[in-house]
């Protein structure tokens, strides 16, 4: 009869360390979108970021997706999606990730750098690039719009 060989004491602590250790990792701090001098202090690291989305639109070539926060005009945090990445977004979200977006509370999570594109007007304020889809939580749907009442016909 074979005996069961015991597991080595060092694998064993080592499992037992990992898990303690995993278990106490510490948790990304949620960031509120409209909180510039917090997102200014972790600019250049991996951030989760809150928010109400004002408006979630592509460019007119198509080629971004351009996503502005609530907040001071010249101040709210930014987002964009390539046209790479639009099929993955779009099926992610009802078919268009862009009216989803627009209205809706989200979490975003990604590396927070300066916009460095085209727009002059947009240069130095701070954004996240999106690449997938898994980077987007919606917390909080956007409000349904709210049909134009009809008049009804005479009968």
């Amino acid at each position: 009869m074979l005996k069961p060989h015991p597991l080595p004491l060092a694998f064993v602590l080592s499992v037992v360390m990992s898990s303690a250790a995993h278990a106490q990792a510490p948790k990304t701090e949620i960031i509120q979108a409209t909180d510039l001098p917090a997102l200014t202090a972790v600019k250049g690291t991996t951030v989760q970021v809150e928010g109400v989305i004002e408006s979630a639109k592509w460019s007119s070539s198509g080629k971004v997706m351009m996503i502005q926060f609530e907040g001071k005009p010249d101040e709210a945090l930014l987002a964009a999606v390539f046209e790479k990445q639009r099929k993955k977004f779009d099926d992610a979200f009802s078919g268009d990730a862009a009216k989803s977006f627009t209205g809706a509370k989200v979490r975003l999570k990604g590396r927070l750098i300066e916009y460095d594109g085209p727009d002059e007007q947009l240069k130095g304020r701070l954004q996240l690039i999106l690449g997938q889809s898994f980077q987007v939580t919606i917390v909080t749907p956007a409000p349904e719009t709210q049909p134009t009442s009809v008049p009804s016909s005479p009968n």
